[in-house]
């Protein structure tokens, strides 16, 4: 479809599958803007991973990206599950998953990824403050009272997508049971510990750490099926008082944190839908097939789908067409994605002791052979429409 004959195109949502959809049109010539909810992004925050699959996508959308980001990120060794007094249950290096040294995975800033990705934007093509309201088939309604035309409309809005809802499928997104609590410090990980990812497995109960950005630890807690408390040094008290069986470096970690920088985040996730369009709006990402955080998958599926969709407006003879070939293309590698998350968080989140002893049993016996070609599928690029090695354009 030549950018003229498609007209404007509107991406409600500037996280990061809106503006790699956004970045990846607009390089191909298509009159695209962002509209984006928060007032600016100047509070962005979180740590994030970005495997080869997604590292490989982002190229396809400019060759550059890819070196622009390491240069603000580190890179890990390898993943590792173990108990909270540091009993490894799995150990696996990354290196079944790198298939060229560019493509090593990388934990950085979101607000990194976010900057850079808006930078292949004009400023102009950007939007803030424009809450949506609802969509209707004649145009986007803000909260703002602002109103655009509602021709071709992808839906980039997240987990609670207004778009999804209004234009696509009523699917409400599913509480898994448990929540994440989270912040990134200055404190330094002894030894050789920021060299992995590493994630503790306890009663109920876990926490992870890795190195992020050029300095600092991003550390997390998963509880589930407990009241939170809302005052932020309650929250970090809370935090602290079932940390006291954890390492003390990733207790110092969460001591170096201050307690307003703590985020709390209920973990949903969605259950692709039949469908993922019509024939005037497309979802992709959070607003489709919205994942729990435990694969690190969550902003590289989303990455994914918004360059293969971008290839297939490029290619296709129209947007119906366009928007049918990306979901036939998308579907299976995001749904399992999904369904794996789930059932991984599931397995971590274990409570009672003959459960979790048998669940550690389980992961300390399991060989990573078992999960390598499944694991390599999910993070590993693949030629195709959305992996191929020709830049868009």
């Amino acid at each position: 479809m030549k950018p003229g004959d498609a007209g404007r195109i509107d991406v409600v949502g500037g996280g990061i599958g809106g503006l790699a959809v956004a970045a990846a049109l607009f390089r191909d010539g298509f009159d695209v803007h962002v509209h984006e909810a928060a007032p600016s992004y100047a509070h962005v925050g979180g740590g994030h991973w970005l495997y080869a699959n997604a590292l490989h996508a982002l190229s396809r959308i400019d060759p550059a990206l890819p070196a622009d980001l390491r240069a603000l990120g580190t890179t890990f060794d390898g993943f590792r599950f173990a108990t909270p007094s540091q009993r490894t249950l799995f150990f696996e290096t990354v290196a079944p998953y790198v298939p060229s040294p560019e493509l090593a995975p990388l934990v950085l800033h979101r607000a990194d990824i976010i900057d850079q990705l808006a930078r292949r934007l004009p400023p102009e093509r950007l939007h803030f403050g424009r809450r949506l309201a609802r969509w209707t088939p004649e145009a986007l309604v803000f909260e703002d009272g602002s109103e655009v035309p509602a021709r071709l409309v992808i839906a980039a809005d997240g987990i609670h997508s207004r778009v999804r809802r209004d234009a696509i499928t009523p699917t409400p997104p599913r509480f898994s049971g448990q929540t994440g609590l989270w912040g990134i410090s200055d404190h330094t990980l002894p030894g050789d510990s920021g060299a992995f990812f590493t994630e503790l497995w306890g009663n109920g109960l876990r926490m992870g750490f890795t190195a992020v950005g050029t300095q600092g630890v991003y550390w997390f807690m998963v509880v589930r099926d407990e009241d939170i408390p809302t005052d932020p040094d309650a929250i970090k008290a809370f935090i602290l008082g079932r940390a006291a069986t954890f390492p003390e470096e990733l207790v110092a970690a969460v001591h170096a944190t201050p307690a307003p920088a703590i985020h709390v985040n209920p973990l949903f996730d969605v259950t692709p839908p039949a469908r993922w369009h019509t024939d005037q709006v497309c979802a992709i990402g959070d607003a489709v097939h919205a994942c729990t955080p435990n694969l690190g998958q969550g902003g590289c599926q989303a990455i994914e789908d918004a360059v293969c969709l971008a290839e297939m407006l490029r290619t296709q003879p129209d947007a119906p067409t366009a928007f049918a070939a990306y979901e036939r293309t998308r579907r299976r590698k995001a749904t399992a994605v999904v369904y794996l998350s789930r059932w991984l968080g599931n397995l971590a989140q274990s409570r009672g002791r003959l459960r979790c002893a048998l669940r550690d049993l389980l992961v300390w016996l399991g060989p990573a052979a078992l999960v390598r070609p499944v694991l390599r599928w999910i993070m590993v690029p693949r030629r195709g429409p959305s992996s191929s090695s020709a830049p868009l354009g």
